[in-house]
């Protein structure tokens, strides 16, 4: 499937059409519309560039005239089903089954008539009683869809811009009460392995997938290696964390074949959520919920916004937006001051 084209110094693309572009072989400059390669008489110098892409322009043209015939929405749907949905849960396919009846019904419209298909997307959003929130959600799924066609090359740009999405704003974090957490850890008394998980990841912060992946050889003298997101990894001193420390003791008395002896985290989730029905807990309070908990516990026994940055393994920036219920004011004066001071300072010198 023919992708964006990035620019680069090996590349030169078409500023109208991020599906073609210019770029070397032997010495020569060959073009590519849609994935189709084709050579040119030109030698890959700068000097040639203007040449090069007004040879791509032609191309392009060529390639829309004789491209297959205009594509209908239930085609472009079906291929999509065929191609992406097919492979998602049936959750997903359910999402997008309703999207397409509320917003792409009109299964005679032709994908690429722009205006027509962005005005109806436009009229239905208009009259749908959801919040913004809900909204954005149905326009990242369309926008994902529509790409898709244009990865086809179906349609050249995508219907579904910024100035039609709703203004997402993110719900503020949900965290445990202190007596959910307590009600949590006391039904859980009779399931050791779970306990002792919910209890690392309380007091640890770590990730769902974080603590599964966690074994007996990661763990040090004075720290512990987690093996995060996207291949990352960070240290933990669990020494200065006596809890930690004593679940980690716990679960070696015990004889866990690791500190979390789940083989995954699908199976711990589920021991959760069962938990939480039983307790009769908001379900929209889940695992990464823990998370959001031990970070604003930290923030209340006064640990720097930097500092519980570096232990849970995200940005400062993140942890403000989307993991904090109250800002950390202290945090805010004392750098606030310190660039104050510094400014005060400046200007003193220059006096």
């Amino acid at each position: 499937m023919p992708r964006y084209a990035k620019p680069s110094k090996k590349r030169w693309v078409h500023p109208l059409y991020v599906r073609a572009f210019c770029y070397p072989h032997n010495g020569k400059v060959y073009t590519s519309v849609n994935g189709v390669r084709k050579a040119t008489n030109l030698r890959w110098v700068p000097q040639n560039r203007t040449i090069a892409m007004q040879i791509l322009t032609e191309r392009i043209q060529e390639f829309k005239k004789y491209r297959m015939h205009p594509v209908t929405l239930q085609e472009a749907k079906e291929v999509f089903y065929k191609e992406v949905l097919v492979t998602r849960n049936k959750g997903t396919q359910k999402k997008y089954f309703s999207i397409f009846r509320q917003f792409l019904s009109a299964d005679d419209m032709f994908i690429d008539d722009y205006e027509a298909i962005r005005q109806h997307i436009i009229e239905v959003r208009n009259t749908l009683p959801i919040s913004n929130n809900s909204m954005d959600g149905k326009m990242r799924s369309l926008h994902y869809f529509f790409n898709f066609c244009v990865e086809k090359g179906w349609i050249e740009k995508n219907p579904i811009t910024k100035d039609i999405r709703p203004k997402y704003q993110a719900p503020p974090p949900r965290t445990y009460t202190n007596e959910e957490w307590t009600k949590i850890i006391e039904a859980a008394q009779k399931n050791k392995r779970l306990r002792i998980s919910l209890e690392l990841a309380y007091y640890t912060a770590m990730r769902l997938s974080e603590l599964v992946k966690l074994e007996w050889q990661d763990i040090e003298e004075n720290s512990f290696i987690i093996h995060g997101k996207m291949g990352r990894v960070r240290l933990f001193p669990y020494k200065l964390f006596p809890e930690v420390v004593q679940l980690l003791e716990e679960a070696k008395l015990n004889g866990f074949p690791k500190p979390v002896p789940y083989p995954s985290g699908a199976m711990l989730a589920k021991d959760f959520r069962e938990l939480r029905k039983k307790l009769d807990i908001d379900p929209r309070k889940n695992f990464h919920t823990i998370r959001k908990t031990a970070i604003n516990r930290w923030s209340q026994l006064g640990i720097p916004v930097d500092i519980r940055a570096r232990l849970a393994g995200q940005s400062v920036n993140v942890q403000f937006k989307e993991y904090m219920r109250n800002p950390d004011f202290e945090y805010f004066e004392k750098h606030l001051a310190t660039i104050l001071q510094r400014t005060s300072e400046n200007e003193d010198l220059k006096r």
